[in-house]
């Protein structure tokens, strides 16, 4: 097993990612940072649409500094990389998870290595949330640029009688 020194404050944590994991995934890590209340997920998810078998060796997952293997915080990557995964493929990750230590319970295997969330519903959708939204940002194009104009809205029809005669369409009355 490899020992490495922490990186020092406005280190070179590309480089060192670089280092331990190799530049193949470098080349295909996608950066997150994300955060919601006492929630913070930083790290680097692989693109999954150029995902390879070796590349998928790479699942780092930290919780508070000290690294876990977590069914949950597995699960939620997983889900969020779904569509673009194939059945026999993994995701690859190095995950740093913040969180409030009293919302998260560490004696649950001997050696420290699987966590107990007390809110695991809430910590699962925000992983989720924040591998998903980077993959989406990945994905998104701009629009090419139409010098067409664009045709004026329809008017809104009346509400038939049929309907039920609801007045939402019609101003309120003051």
């Amino acid at each position: 097993m490899r020992q490495y020194r922490a990186v020092p404050e406005g280190g070179q944590k590309e480089r060192r990612l670089g280092a331990i994991c190799g530049t193949a995934f470098l080349e295909q890590a996608l950066a997150i940072e994300w955060q919601h209340g006492d929630l913070t997920l930083r790290g680097w998810v692989a693109d999954p649409n150029h995902t390879t078998p070796a590349l998928a060796e790479i699942q780092y997952c930290y919780v508070n500094g000290r690294m876990m293997r977590d069914r949950l915080i597995n699960h939620a990557i997983r889900q969020a990389c779904e569509d673009k995964l194939g059945a026999d493929q993994q995701p690859a990750f190095v995950l740093y998870l913040e969180i409030d230590p009293h919302q998260v319970d560490v004696n649950v295997h001997p050696a420290k290595h699987e966590v107990r969330f007390h809110q695991s519903r809430l910590v699962h959708d925000f992983i989720y949330q924040g591998v998903l939204s980077v993959l989406q940002q990945q994905l998104e194009t701009p629009l090419p640029l139409d010098d067409e104009p664009q045709p004026a809205p329809r008017s809104i029809p009346e509400n038939r009688v049929a309907a039920g005669r609801n007045h939402f369409a019609e101003p309120a009355a003051s």
